[in-house]
């Protein structure tokens, strides 16, 4: 590992960290926030993405089932978060620790389908070269 994939993974690490201890801390909801951050998280995940992805089937099929399971996730989540009005009309909420395993097992079920999907791009290149050059 180079300096910079060190510093990747220190950067990610922390950000994992935040947002999870963000998560069952008090906070205000901010509807804002709720709408943009995954806009902006989506646009810059896929502007990140090497031009390699749209041609590889398994790097394909990695991005289609990883962006089916992440919002099914995300809702089930979001029903273990706890949300209320105060006297002032302020929008309050707090995540639970089931908040904080759904968190894990998106974790665990994205890198169990990074893994599978290596495993079998590695596994059957000829009949990924295959199915995918029907595509074509």
């Amino acid at each position: 590992m180079n300096a910079s994939t060190v510093a990747d993974v220190l950067l990610i690490g922390a950000a994992v960290a935040w947002v999870l201890a963000r998560q069952v801390h008090v906070a205000r909801v901010k509807p804002r926030l709720l709408v943009l951050a995954p806009l902006v998280l989506a646009f810059f995940g896929i502007r990140s993405l090497p031009a390699s992805t749209w041609q590889v089937p398994a790097d394909l099929a990695l991005l289609v089932v990883s962006a089916a399971l992440s919002p099914g996730l995300g809702v089930w989540r979001g029903q273990t978060i706890k949300v209320w009005r105060d006297a002032d009309g302020t929008l309050w909420r707090q995540g639970s620790v089931l908040t904080l395993v759904l968190w894990g097992v998106l974790i665990v079920a994205r890198g169990l389908l990074y893994g599978s999907v290596s495993q079998l791009a590695i596994a059957m290149p000829r009949t990924w070269e295959r199915c995918w050059s029907r595509w074509r």
